[in-house]
């Protein structure tokens, strides 16, 4: 029985696409749509097209009403969980990898956990 294996999130490959989303080689996995190679990201969104553009935390300011969507850690966690998704309302067999990039420098969280401790 086939199983989908997925891979969400940051995967230090070789080569120096930054941030390389769309890498061709699979390295095994069969659905690699929301990973990415390398760079400092904070904010990531998608297009009408489904496609990623990444910001970094200069750009921080665009995002300050919807953090709890466009950050990393949560834009990827709910990327994670729609994939998930999709497959168990297909009854299909998978696996995912979830890759978080934070904590990672610059050392940025989002807020209220700025000021939290």
């Amino acid at each position: 029985n086939f199983c989908s294996i997925k891979d969400v999130g940051k995967f230090h490959l070789n080569g120096e696409a930054s941030p390389g989303w769309f890498d061709s080689r699979k390295f095994g996995f069969s659905n690699t749509k929301f990973r990415y190679n390398r760079g400092h990201w904070k904010y990531f969104t998608t297009n009408e097209d489904g496609k990623v553009k990444e910001y970094t935390s200069r750009e921080e300011r665009l995002f300050e009403e919807t953090e709890d969507k466009h950050f990393a850690t949560y834009f990827l966690f709910d990327r994670g969980i729609d994939q998930m998704t999709n497959a168990i309302d297909r009854d299909e067999k998978f696996a995912i990898v979830l890759s978080i990039p934070d904590p990672h420098g610059p050392n940025q969280v989002r807020k209220p956990y700025d000021t939290m401790y």
